[in-house]
C-alpha cells in the first residue's frame, strides 16, 4: 500500500494566494457586505451639556424651543414613515389574510398615530405556522381583540405608529 505524503499548507496557501479573484459581476442587486454605524458620540453630549451650563435664561428658552420644534418634527416624520410602511408591507399581508378567511376588512385611523384594523366574518381565523407576516403583524400589533358579535367574528388589531419603530 502507498503511503500518502504530508500536505505542505504553505505551499497549497501560496498557490492559492497566487490565483486570480474572481471579479464580482457588475449586475449584482446587492453588495457582498454593509457596515450600518449607529454608534453615538459621547463627546459631543459632553459639549453640549457644558455650553448648556454658560447659557443665559434666554439663551436655554431659545434652545428649548428649538429642542421642541425638533421632537415634533422628528414625531411627525416618524407617523409619516411607519404610515408609509403600514401601506406597502402590511396592507398587502392584511388584504390576503382576510381573503383567506372570506372576511371584511376595515382600515380605520382613530387619530393621528392610531390605526385598527377590523377584520369579520362567520367562520373564525386560523394563524398557521407558515402564515410568518401574519404572525409578525401581530407581534407588531399594540393590541389584538377576537370578540363574537351575533353571527361574526370579529379580530381587530391596534397599530400605534409611535410604537412601529
Amino acid at each position: 500500500m502507498k503511503e500518502k505524503e504530508p500536505i505542505d499548507i504553505h505551499s497549497k496557501r501560496e498557490k492559492l494566494e497566487s490565483l486570480p479573484l474572481k471579479e464580482e459581476r457588475p449586475d449584482k442587486p446587492w453588495p457582498r457586505s454593509r457596515i450600518y454605524d449607529f454608534s453615538s458620540d459621547r463627546d459631543m453630549l459632553e459639549e453640549i451639556s457644558v455650553k448648556m451650563e454658560s447659557m443665559g435664561k434666554k439663551q436655554l428658552d431659545q434652545l428649548q424651543t428649538e429642542a421642541a420644534r425638533i421632537l415634533t418634527e422628528s414625531r411627525r416624520d416618524q407617523i409619516e414613515e411607519s404610515q408609509t410602511w403600514f401601506e406597502t408591507a402590511a396592507l398587502p399581508v392584511l388584504k390576503n389574510f382576510a381573503e383567506t378567511f372570506s372576511a371584511s376588512l376595515e382600515i380605520s385611523h382613530e387619530d393621528e398615530t392610531m390605526i385598527l384594523v377590523t377584520f369579520q366574518n362567520k367562520c373564525g381565523y386560523d394563524l398557521a405556522e407558515d402564515d410568518r407576516h401574519m404572525r409578525m403583524l401581530f407581534g407588531l400589533s399594540n393590541h389584538v381583540s377576537i370578540e363574537k358579535n351575533g353571527d361574526n367574528i370579529t379580530l381587530v388589531l391596534a397599530f400605534d405608529c409611535l410604537d412601529m419603530k
